[in-house]
């Protein structure tokens, strides 16, 4: 018993995961909330692509595995969400109580997607038995609610913003909708039978696993950090 216990991924890397959490969590109390996020998202997307790539601890295809990969995928959107709304809702929220409230409303739009592209796979089981066909319609439900955001929402709420942090949300969320997109073209290309589609996907997985949270730190005006 003791010895499964040893070999197992829950002894290594567990113990260096969950004592590196513990103080990521310690260190990131004391920061700018643009610092804090920097550093959670930067740590849980390098536990994403460890959990869920292919080095990954736990056992490929158990129902572990399936639902850490969900996990993941709606922490990996929750970044976006709770980013901007956490920069809106500052603004509005007196008494320091934007933070909480960007986190509130950030986690209920991270859910959206996740809870209503559940429905077409109980209505039509048959059509979904193909993955890339559940990956596909989460892509194309994300793109329209991240474009509706780009193109309707976030301008009107940021009016009263100064000029360079709206340009930085609105580019962030500009940088989401491409990805979703790439996604979203890669899986059409792949269920068409061309092969091709998952050197185009390489293009996105890279955006979403490397590039998003340095782009967001590195692009951030002045005003972001100290916030």
């Amino acid at each position: 018993m003791f010895e499964r216990l040893y070999a197992s991924p829950w002894h290594h890397p567990g113990i260096a995961f969950i004592a590196a959490l513990a103080f990521v969590l310690l260190w990131a109390r004391g920061q700018a909330f643009l610092g804090a996020w920097t550093t959670l998202f930067l740590f849980e997307i390098v536990l994403d692509a460890m959990v869920t790539g292919g080095f990954a601890p736990v056992p490929k295809g158990s129902s572990l595995e399936q639902n850490l990969s969900i996990a993941f995928v709606i922490l990996g959107d929750l970044r976006y969400f709770v980013l901007v709304e956490v920069f809106v809702r500052s603004r509005a929220a007196p008494h320091g109580l934007g933070p909480p409230v960007g986190w509130l409303y950030g986690t209920l739009l991270a859910f959206i997607v996740p809870v209503t592209s559940v429905v077409p796979q109980k209505i039509w089981p048959a059509t979904f038995e193909n993955v890339r066909m559940i990956f596909l319609v989460y892509e194309l439900m994300m793109f329209t609610l991240v474009i509706t955001l780009r193109l309707a929402v976030l301008p009107r709420r940021l009016e009263s913003f100064e000029g360079p942090l709206r340009s930085w949300l609105l580019r962030i969320t500009t940088f989401v909708l491409v990805q979703y997109g790439l996604w979203a073209t890669a899986d059409i290309i792949i269920l068409s039978g061309v092969d091709a589609g998952h050197l185009l996907r390489l293009l996105p997985n890279a955006l979403y696993y490397g590039a998003f949270v340095p782009f967001v730190f590195l692009t951030a005006p002045g005003s972001a950090r100290a916030t």
